[in-house]
């Protein structure tokens, strides 16, 4: 019985065009406008007929309209030269689309990222901590109960 392949002949295609894509548009493509681009997810069909690129912009902002005119533009020249230099029988339809999802998945990242530092950083005068000559603060134990002194009282208590 033959085993079937962990990864499909699509999906290292799949991988090779990405990162063929984001060549293209960074060194390329003749636009200031496609240097803001980042390739983050491409999806390519069974058949391998058409590639769709999900992109964010490295300023992490909402694209200008011209930018997607641009690439719609650029999407016949990126597959041409796309199939040529993989050597693919026929060249894929590119279609290029915002991926808002990234940028809100990176806006929560950032986001936790600040709460973490925020939650790190002690701030000096909160009751049970007490700062110290290094810059580091000692935690008190006046007005803790320990466990200690229950365990001595109950031993005290016993034959």
């Amino acid at each position: 019985m033959r085993r079937q392949p962990s990864f499909t002949r699509a999906d290292r295609l799949e991988h090779l065009m990405a990162d063929e894509v984001e060549r293209l548009l960074a060194y390329e493509v003749r636009s200031p406008l496609a240097l803001q681009v980042k390739v983050v997810h491409t999806h390519l069909s069974p058949d391998l007929g058409h590639l769709r690129v999900n992109y964010v912009l490295h300023s992490g902002t909402e694209p200008p309209p011209a930018l997607q005119v641009m690439l719609e533009q650029a999407a016949s020249f990126v597959s041409r030269t796309v199939a040529e230099t993989l050597q693919l029988r026929k060249k894929p339809t590119i279609a290029f689309h915002f991926d808002r999802d990234a940028m809100r998945m990176a806006r929560v990242e950032s986001l936790l990222r600040d709460d973490k530092a925020r939650a790190a950083a002690v701030v000096p005068g909160e009751a049970g901590t007490e700062p110290t000559t290094n810059g580091q603060p000692s935690f008190s134990t006046a007005g803790s109960t320990g466990t200690t002194g229950a365990v001595e009282s109950s031993a005290e208590g016993q034959p």
